[in-house]
């Protein structure tokens, strides 16, 4: 295996797309203009999930969880929160939970989940889910308890 002599973005390409942090967006809009090669930057935009009091909530909630979960939530249109009537909150999570379930199961090591790609990556959610915690946020996990 060849180590890479320049970064990806400093090579001449006729058009990149990012989609990631701001960053790392800007370190490869910097890197792509020295070539003056067009790019495309999806920047940590935040997609909501809205879903109308007359809506399928067991549908919903199996098109959500499939549109979060689509290749490991890597998408640049995955759903990053759900916006849900007033009482149909509860239904509409143990459904989501649920779907998770029957798409991965419920084993930790199952081969087929993804990882966090370090360990200040994994550091850094884990923060995040203990603030959500912490300001009162009920945290479901779709892994057996």
């Amino acid at each position: 295996m060849t180590k890479l002599q320049k970064p990806l973005p400093s090579l001449p390409f006729d058009h990149l797309v990012f989609t990631g942090s701001t960053k790392v967006g800007r370190l490869v809009a910097e890197a792509a203009a020295r070539n003056l090669t067009p790019i495309t930057l999806e920047l940590g935009g935040k997609s909501p999930a809205i879903v109308d009091r007359s809506a399928d909530i067991n549908e919903a909630a199996m098109r959500i969880a499939y549109g979060k979960l689509l290749n490991a939530g890597q998408t640049c249109i995955a759903p990053d929160y759900a916006l849900v009537p007033e009482g149909q909150v509860q239904d509409f999570a143990d459904k989501v939970v649920g779907h998770m379930r029957r798409m991965f199961g419920t084993d930790p090591a199952n081969k087929d989940y993804t990882s966090v790609i370090s360990d200040r990556h994994y550091a850094r959610l884990e923060a995040l889910v203990a603030d959500a915690a912490a300001k009162g946020a009920r945290i479901l996990q779709p892994r057996a308890s």
